[in-house]
């Protein structure tokens, strides 16, 4: 970062330093496959990931349920995951295509993944 004042730090100044989190890969379900009425979606964890933002949405562009996670052991060790069935009990209808983004989010920026599926019964 070039400051105007070289490489002193300006007093009151405040810098915050980071990175924007790594990649982030949905796992299940897969691009173009199949899951059932409550799936549990699970995903692989981003490196300086603060929080995640799971949006899932009708073909049409409707969303059906969005929500945020924060890493921790419970809900995101080797593999994070949301299991629809425990989450407000939310059932996809048969026969229907899905989206679902997950996008892992901190102070100095974001990443996301996004699949389609279709929900077999």
């Amino acid at each position: 970062m070039t400051r105007p004042q070289g490489d002193a730090c300006d007093i009151g100044a405040y810098e915050k330093v980071g990175v924007a989190p790594g990649d982030v890969t949905i796992t299940f379900p897969t691009d173009g496959g199949t899951a059932g009425t409550q799936p549990t979606i699970t995903w692989t964890p981003s490196a300086g990931a603060d929080t995640y933002k799971i949006i899932i949405k009708k073909a049409n562009g409707d969303t059906v349920y969005s929500t945020a996670r924060t890493p921790g052991a419970a809900n995101c060790a080797a593999t994070c995951s949301l299991n629809l069935a425990a989450e407000d009990e939310i059932t996809l209808k048969t026969g229907k295509t899905y989206s679902v983004k997950v996008k892992a989010r901190s102070d100095f920026g974001s990443r996301a993944d996004k699949v389609t599926f279709t929900v077999t019964g």
